[in-house]
């Protein structure tokens, strides 16, 4: 398939793993309709890349304010993971939603509860990172992304300088 002929492949693909609700499933299993589970993080890496693919002139044919809702819907869900608040605030920082006080409030209380920064997994800080970079100058948001950023380049680099997805157990493990 010609890279050209990727997104568009994509994006027909992904409108088969959207849900009623607006969310997206967390599994599509092949050669079947069956769509398994709802996942708030794919839901969220799947608008991201749809902002950008509607920021690119793709008519992709998703309601992205109806993705939006469901996902604002359901910020204080107790599945939400610290790297996944971070995906919604790179949203909201992307599409302007506005929640960007109460996600910030959101993931430093799921920091608290999953044990700080260190103990999460590389995709997870970086995502976290990126929600935290339109954070300027002094105060409790910029000194949480350089921890974040610290956390990631210095304690998750590996000797080759890619990031490793775990610090303390280093690659991540082949699937079986």
């Amino acid at each position: 398939m010609a890279p050209d002929g990727l997104v568009p492949f994509a994006l027909e693909s992904l409108h088969d793993m959207q849900l009623p609700s607006g969310l997206f499933c967390e599994e599509a299993v092949a050669g079947s309709d069956a769509l398994r589970g709802v996942s708030l993080r794919y839901t969220a890496m799947a608008y991201l890349g749809l902002c950008k693919a509607d920021s690119a002139g793709y008519d992709h044919g998703f309601e992205l304010e109806r993705i939006e809702s469901a996902l604002l819907e359901r910020a204080a869900a107790p599945e939400l993971r610290p790297g996944d608040l971070g995906l919604y605030l790179w949203a909201d920082a992307r599409a302007g939603w506005g929640q960007r006080a109460e996600l910030l409030e959101r993931l430093e209380q799921t920091l608290v509860s999953a044990g700080g920064l260190r103990t999460l997994e590389g995709m997870e800080l970086g995502w976290i990172v990126e929600g935290l970079l339109p954070a300027d100058g002094e105060g409790p948001e910029r000194e949480l992304l350089d921890e974040a950023l610290g956390v990631l380049l210095e304690e998750n680099a590996a000797p080759s300088g890619l990031l490793y997805h775990s610090a303390s157990r280093g690659p991540r493990p082949a699937s079986p």
